[in-house]
């Protein structure tokens, strides 16, 4: 694997760690310079064919055919870029009748394998990617599974995004066994006005108590050390609690270090269904690494592993993540990257917060 590979196979790892508190450990340059203002349009091209961002209101109906009941809900979005335009967040609080939910998607670009994606966050801390194609004459993008990855031919989810302008979109969702509907979403969506996205004050809360062991809102630096050469990069961030506090979401820039400039963007939650916390981080060419986490109080520790690399130059890595609260406003890691099993890259990182 060449160096430039190994690079941004780093970044991802570095930037999953984030501290807790204000206690200053070690010296931050009076230069470093700030972070860079939200994107307001599109870096790629891509990104044309996705709705224009704002404030949107929805209005669908759940329908259950074998139980002959349906369920009409309405909602709100917020539309914004992130990852210095190479994406479009959106954060969608549901009000149904037993009362509301919240969810979180984010959708970009693969460059590797040249197709639209889409990152979903429900309420209950799940993770699923999509991958999309789009025709421009149907004006339609239908979404296919990624992750997680099953073997099951008992269930299938159809997904289709009509775009007929930048203004109006409908969402259709059906969920079969087989030739049996289990379930059908149809939501219309309509464009209510401008929103630029979360200002550097909003912050938010997070929504459970398990959610705190993911780390604390504010603006963080961070430094990694990786290979036998003590090559390493600094950068900065900003997190928040997003979706209703369900989500904690980092946005940031490489300050220094071989990919200076290059955007961050990672997703961390937790799963109360299955009791996991999860972290998806999205690499440089649209693709998404996914990690499951679980922690270990007795050490004061998460320890994160992904079996696969999707952002990796190579399809066979795995990694390893421990992260450490040393101390309040404190937090270290180490990481460690195999191959076909043998350790191919490793190293150690630290992060800090500095309240701006």
């Amino acid at each position: 694997m060449r160096k430039g590979e190994r690079l941004g196979l780093v970044i991802g790892l570095a930037v999953v760690g984030l501290g807790v508190g204000t206690a200053m450990v070690w010296q931050i340059q009076n230069a470093e310079p700030p972070l860079p203002p939200r994107a307001t349009e599109a870096a790629l091209p891509e990104l044309g064919v996705y709705e224009q961002p704002g404030v949107w209101t929805q209005s669908g109906r759940y329908v259950y055919p074998e139980s002959n009941k349906t369920l009409d809900f309405t909602a709100e979005d917020h539309s914004y870029f992130t990852f210095g335009g190479r994406a479009l967040m959106q954060e969608t609080r549901y009000t149904v009748e037993n009362g509301e939910d919240n969810e979180l998607a984010v959708r970009g670009w693969n460059e590797t394998a040249k197709k639209h994606s889409y990152l979903l966050v429900t309420d209950t801390g799940r993770i699923v990617t999509f991958e999309g194609d789009w025709s421009a004459m149907d004006r339609t993008m239908q979404w296919e599974i990624t992750h997680p990855a099953t073997n099951s031919l008992k269930m299938s989810v159809d997904f289709q995004e009509i775009i007929p302008a930048p203004n109006r979109k409908r969402l259709n969702w059906e969920w079969r066994t087989f030739a049996t509907v289990l379930k059908e979403v149809q939501v219309d969506c309509a464009r209510q006005g401008d929103r630029a996205g979360p200002s550097p004050s909003e912050f938010g809360k997070p929504a459970r108590e398990e959610l705190k062991l993911l780390g604390e809102d504010g603006t963080w630096t961070e430094r990694q050390f990786y290979g036998e050469e003590g090559g390493g990069m600094r950068m900065k961030g900003r997190a928040r609690w997003a979706a209703g506090g369900n989500c904690l979401v980092y946005e940031g820039v490489v300050t220094s270090g071989d990919s200076e400039g290059a955007p961050v963007l990672w997703v961390k939650t937790y799963d109360s269904e299955v009791k996991v916390y999860r972290y998806a981080y999205f690499g440089a060419n649209g693709g998404v690494d996914h990690y499951v986490g679980r922690w270990d109080p007795d050490n004061n520790k998460m320890v994160w592993r992904c079996r696969k690399l999707n952002s990796a130059a190579s399809p066979d890595m795995s990694s390893v993540i421990e992260e450490t609260f040393t101390m309040s406003g404190h937090k270290a890691w180490t990481f460690k990257v195999r191959e076909f099993g043998k350790i191919v890259i490793e190293g150690r990182g630290d992060s800090l917060r500095v309240d701006e």
